[in-house]
């Protein structure tokens, strides 16, 4: 039985080499080049890593709702920005697991994921953000905004 194991994981490894090598190895057709596909392995990608937020928004008493309506309001503007990938508020679950911390009835946590700190920089800079700043401020108790890259 372990043999038949082995044999079988040896197969998905070649079919995965396989599948991976394809477009190495493929054909050439007339009039085609291969030089970019060639630049492409030769040179590595000189992308900034993907950026994650975590702001942590804690309302004046009694203020959260009203928050996340202008917060969702402005959503769609935000989502339609340049390197957006994730862009989205979230509040304590319940009920939850009993290892949870709650924030609280006046917090909600933004989770935003963006394609390098270069689209972060424009999308704190953006008109939008800027105005959904002065629809809120005064609704904000405190603001804390955690900048994270992939570990």
């Amino acid at each position: 039985m372990q043999s038949l194991l082995v044999l079988a994981g040896l197969f998905v490894a070649l079919l995965v080499i396989a599948w991976l090598l394809r477009g190495l190895l493929r054909e050439t057709r007339p009039g085609e080049s291969r030089a970019a596909d060639v630049r492409l392995i030769e040179q590595p990608a000189r992308r900034t890593p993907m950026v994650h937020v975590i702001a942590v928004i804690t309302a004046r008493p009694g203020k959260r709702e009203e928050i996340l309506g202008h917060f969702r309001a402005n959503v769609p503007n935000v989502l339609a920005e340049e390197g957006c990938i994730e862009y989205g508020a979230a509040v304590d679950a319940d009920p939850a697991l009993p290892i949870q911390t709650r924030y609280g009835d006046d917090t909600f946590v933004v989770v935003e994921k963006w394609a390098s700190l270069e689209a972060l920089k424009a999308h704190a800079a953006a008109p939008h953000m800027a105005a959904y700043g002065a629809r809120t401020k005064d609704l904000i108790a405190s603001r804390v905004i955690h900048v994270l890259s992939p570990a």
